[in-house]
C-alpha cells in the first residue's frame, strides 16, 4: 500500500483503562475447522501466523515521549509477535500521570512521529493513528467554531402590526450563524401561565423562597432547604381563585444538580386525581450529554381545568428545587429538548427505549397551534449587518431569527496542545479539513517508501454527544424528505406547529437525518 488512503480505513476502538488493549484481528480461511488437522491447530496455537497477530493501543501519555523510547517499544511489539500498534495522543491530568518535555506539534515530536513510523516499517508492524488528539473523538485546534458541532438556536422578538419596523438585532451570543428569519401570528394561550393568575403556593417542606417557583421568571428559583433522604415526599400545592385550564407543564431547573419523581395532581371535590408522572432528571451538566446543559424538561397532557394544582415530589436529591415552573394553558411538545437532541440520557450510554416518547393527546383547540403555511420566512429583510426590515401586517406576531452556535464540545482527553471543538460530524468539507490538518499532515509529512506501515486511522468511542444543524441542512433536508423544514423551526422551542403529531414526526425525521 503506497498512497495510502486512511479516510477509508478506520478502526472503532472500545474505550480502555489500561494502557495495552490487545484487539486480535483474524482473517478468514477457506478450510473450515473440520477439515484442518488437530496438529494443524495445534502448531497455529502456538505459532500464530501473521494473520492473527495481535494488535494494541499505543497510547502517548501527557508528552512522555522520545525517539529512543518508542524505538524500543516497537523492537518489544516485534520481539513477541505483536503485528499492529495504535498511536493515541493522550493527556490525563497531572495527578494521573506527569506531564513530559515533549509538547504536541512541537518539532521534536514531529520527529518522535517519524521515527515510530519508519521504525514500524522497518520491523513489519501496521501503524494506526486515532484521527485527533485524545479518544474521543475528531476534534483539535485547527477547528473554526463555524468548522465545530452546532445546534439550532432562536432568538425571538414580539411585535404588534400594522407597523414598520427597522432595527438591528445583535445576536445574543457569539459566533451566532445567521440560517433564517421567521415570523408567525402569536397562537392562542401563548404565554399564558398560571403565574399571571395570582397563584397562592405552600408547600410541606421549607423552601428558600416557595413563591418563586411561580412567579414567571426563569433566572430566579427555589430549593428545599429542609434537610430531605430519598424517603423524603414533598408536596408543592398552587391554588387560584378562579378554574384555571392547564394543558402542559415546563419545569426549569436550577444550574445544579436535580433530580426527582415527580407527579402533578388535581383537586377534585376532596380528593386528588393523578395527572401525569414522569422523572426530572438533570444530574449532568457536561455538554456531551446534551448542548443545553440545563434545559427544561415539558410535559403535556389533555386540557385539565381546577383551582388547586398539587405536584408530589420523590426519590430526590438534597436541595432539589426549580428556577421555574410554568402551569401554561397553551400546549407543548412533550420532551421537546431531548426530542431534538438538546438534552440526552444523564450517562452516554442510550439503552432501548430512551429515545421513545408516547403518542400526546392533540390540543382541543386549532387555534393554539401555528399554521405552518402561515409562518412567514423573510430572511431576506435582513441585512449582513443585522439589521431587519419588515412591514408587520395586522395582528401580534412572533419573529424568529434562527441560527447556528457551537454546541461547545471538545476533543479528549488531550493535553492543551491538542485540544479544540468536534468536528461538525454531518459536514464533509469540515471532516476533510480535520483529516488534512491531522492525519494527513503526519501521512505527507513522511516518504511514501518509508511509511508503508501507515494503514490505519482510529475511530476511538464516540463520546462527544449530539448536533443538530449544519451548513446546507435546509437543501439537505428538503433533498431527503420532500418538504420544507423552515415553517416547523418553531417547534424547537416546544411550539405546537400543525399538530402534535406531526410537530413530532417532523422532530423524528430530524433525528433520523442526523443519525443517517
Amino acid at each position: 500500500m503506497n498512497d495510502l488512503n486512511l479516510k477509508k480505513n478506520f478502526v472503532n476502538g472500545a474505550l480502555s483503562v489500561t494502557l495495552m488493549l490487545l484487539t486480535f484481528i483474524v482473517t478468514a480461511q477457506k478450510p473450515t475447522p473440520q477439515t484442518i488437522a488437530p496438529a494443524v491447530l495445534k502448531q497455529g496455537f502456538k505459532t500464530p501466523p501473521d494473520s492473527v497477530r495481535p494488535s494494541v493501543y499505543w497510547y502517548w501519555l501527557n508528552d512522555n515521549i522520545s525517539q529512543q523510547g518508542v524505538k524500543k517499544d516497537i523492537e518489544a511489539m516485534a520481539s513477541v509477535g505483536i503485528g499492529r500498534a495504535f498511536i493515541g495522543n493522550i493527556g490525563l491530568s497531572k495527578e494521573e500521570a506527569p506531564f513530559g518535555k515533549i509538547k504536541l506539534f512541537s518539532d521534536e515530536w514531529w520527529k518522535i512521529t517519524k521515527v515510530a513510523i519508519t521504525t514500524a516499517t522497518k520491523n513489519g508492524i501496521d501503524i494506526g493513528v486515532f484521527n485527533g488528539p485524545g479518544w474521543s473523538q475528531s476534534g483539535g485546534p485547527w477547528i473554526k467554531p463555524t468548522q465545530s458541532m452546532r445546534y439550532i438556536a432562536g432568538d425571538e422578538l414580539h411585535l404588534k402590526g400594522p407597523l414598520q419596523f427597522t432595527q438591528k438585532l445583535p445576536p445574543a451570543k457569539p459566533n451566532f450563524q445567521d440560517v433564517a428569519v421567521l415570523a408567525f401570528p402569536v397562537p392562542a394561550n401563548e404565554g399564558d401561565d398560571i403565574s399571571k393568575h395570582t397563584p397562592k403556593i405552600t408547600s410541606d417542606v421549607t423552601f428558600d423562597d416557595v413563591q418563586k417557583l411561580f412567579d414567571g421568571n426563569t433566572s430566579t428559583g427555589a430549593s428545599i432547604t429542609s434537610s430531605i433522604t430519598n424517603k423524603t415526599i414533598a408536596t408543592i400545592d398552587v391554588e387560584v381563585a378562579d378554574p384555571f385550564t392547564a394543558r402542559s407543564m415546563v419545569l426549569y431547573p436550577l444550574e445544579k444538580s436535580v433530580r426527582a419523581d415527580v407527579e402533578l395532581q388535581i383537586k377534585e371535590g376532596d380528593s386528588y386525581r393523578s395527572i401525569k408522572k414522569f422523572v426530572f432528571d438533570r444530574t449532568n451538566s457536561a455538554l456531551n450529554v446534551g448542548f443545553t446543559p440545563y434545559a427544561p424538561i415539558a410535559i403535556s397532557f389533555p386540557a385539565t381545568s381546577t383551582k388547586q394544582y398539587r405536584l408530589i415530589l420523590s426519590n430526590m436529591n438534597n436541595g432539589a428545587g426549580f428556577a421555574e415552573i410554568k402551569l401554561s394553558a397553551a400546549p407543548v411538545v412533550e420532551r421537546f429538548q431531548e426530542k431534538q437532541m438538546a438534552k440526552m440520557l444523564q450517562v452516554p450510554f442510550p439503552l432501548w427505549g430512551e429515545y421513545q416518547w408516547a403518542h400526546q393527546v392533540e390540543p382541543n383547540d386549532q387555534s393554539m397551534m401555528i399554521d405552518p403555511d402561515k409562518v412567514i420566512n423573510i430572511t431576506k429583510n435582513l441585512s449582513d449587518e443585522g439589521l431587519l426590515n419588515w412591514n408587520v401586517p395586522s395582528g401580534d406576531w412572533i419573529v424568529i431569527r434562527y441560527g447556528m452556535l457551537p454546541t461547545g464540545v471538545t476533543n479528549s482527553p488531550a493535553t492543551p496542545e491538542g485540544k479544540g471543538f468536534e468536528i461538525d460530524k454531518i459536514n464533509k468539507a469540515a471532516m476533510d479539513h480535520h483529516f488534512d490538518s491531522f492525519v494527513g499532515k503526519i501521512q505527507n509529512s513522511i516518504p511514501a517508501v518509508d511509511r508503508t506501515s501507515l494503514k490505519w486511522m482510529v475511530a476511538d468511542s464516540y463520546e462527544t454527544g449530539s448536533q443538530n444543524w449544519t451548513d446546507g441542512m435546509t437543501e439537505i433536508f428538503k433533498k431527503q424528505y420532500g418538504y420544507d423544514p423552515l415553517p416547523w423551526l418553531p417547534v424547537m422551542s416546544g411550539r405546537v406547529v400543525g399538530s402534535e403529531n406531526q410537530s413530532d414526526r417532523f422532530l423524528w425525521d430530524l433525528r433520523r437525518l442526523v443519525a443517517d
